[in-house]
């Protein structure tokens, strides 16, 4: 099986929604959505697949509304957000959900990411529908994610060599379709279509020093219920005739560190799982990324591994 590592790099400010209504023609309370520094997996599918499409590894259009794993025979893990300064030295962050990224610079202490770090406000006015005149009373604004910024910042406010969401893509081997083909390939991605483009990246450097694991991506699961007085919580998910169940810690990596919580509250929301034949799929219960998991060896917990959900990041 090929194991390829992805880079998507933002050419311009992103916009990754997880919820929420947002448009101009709506205003005060009604408008609300939550914008995250990385995208969701089938945000990711989505732009993979079209990629896919545009290098001529895909032929049939129709293909283009299946998942990852049934048009290319390609598995998603991921995402990271992944630097790379000038003089090689690595920063590697994962979602610490709602709006924040956890930071790991070589063996040093991690460093937490808020929005403030990376959130970047644009503000518009919203048109009529019959003619390019502005509607009275009708400006919104919207928060964006700027990547670049966040790497400059994370560098020492220097210029970085690589950054960008890093993903892993497991071939089953099928002939013609090597996910490296789409190196070079610029498209869009998320909200507003703003342009990304896809590097192949050999080697990432992925430091963990941490005696557990930590969930990097939205975990699909059936139930969940406290299992001891000690903080401990347990989520089931059936796959099939297969089941599996996994223990979170109510702590992370360098609980002891004062500028992070010493705790962390697992949080359980139902999201979307993106659209197909033009529908939008069935809305999931699942566990929101950044918890810490009692497990090893495993890349990934929940239903849907193969697509990017639910994906953990353990020891080397």
């Amino acid at each position: 099986m090929n194991m390829t590592y992805l880079l998507i790099t933002p050419l311009d400010k992103s916009y990754f929604r997880w919820g929420g209504i947002t448009s101009p023609l709506i205003r005060g309370a009604m408008g609300f959505t939550t914008v995250e520094p990385l995208p969701m997996p089938s945000t990711i599918s989505g732009f993979l697949i079209v990629a896919a499409y545009k290098r001529g590894l895909i032929t049939d259009e129709k293909k283009l509304y299946e998942t990852l794993k049934e048009a290319l025979g390609w598995k998603l893990w991921g995402p990271l957000f992944y630097v790379e300064g000038e003089d090689s030295n690595s920063i590697s962050c994962y979602h610490l959900y709602p709006g924040k990224l956890l930071c790991f610079r070589g063996e040093e202490k991690c460093c937490l990411v808020d929005r403030e770090d990376y959130g970047a406000f644009r503000m518009g006015i919203a048109l009529s529908r019959y003619g390019k005149t502005a509607r009275e009373g009708y400006i919104y604004s919207t928060v964006y994610a700027d990547l670049y910024s966040l790497a400059y910042g994370l560098l020492g406010r220097r210029k970085p060599k690589k950054y960008g969401i890093l993903v892993n893509v497991e071939n089953e081997m099928k002939e013609g379709k090597d996910p490296s083909a789409l190196n070079g390939y610029v498209g869009p991605l998320g909200g507003e279509s703003a342009p990304a483009a896809i590097n192949v990246l050999n080697d990432p450097k992925l430091p963990w020093k941490c005696d557990f694991s930590a969930l990097l991506s939205p975990a699909i699961i059936d139930s969940w219920e406290k299992a001891s007085d000690e903080g401990i919580i347990k989520v089931k998910w059936s796959d099939g005739p297969s089941e599996g169940e996994a223990e979170i810690l109510q702590k992370h990596c360098l609980s002891d560190d004062k500028v992070l919580p010493k705790e962390i509250r697992p949080t359980v929301r139902v999201l979307s799982m993106g659209f197909q034949d033009e529908r939008r799929k069935e809305y999931e219960m699942v566990l929101m990324p950044g918890v810490s998991l009692a497990c090893s060896g495993k890349k990934g917990i929940g239903r849907l591994t193969d697509l990017g959900w639910g994906s953990v990041l353990g020891k080397q």
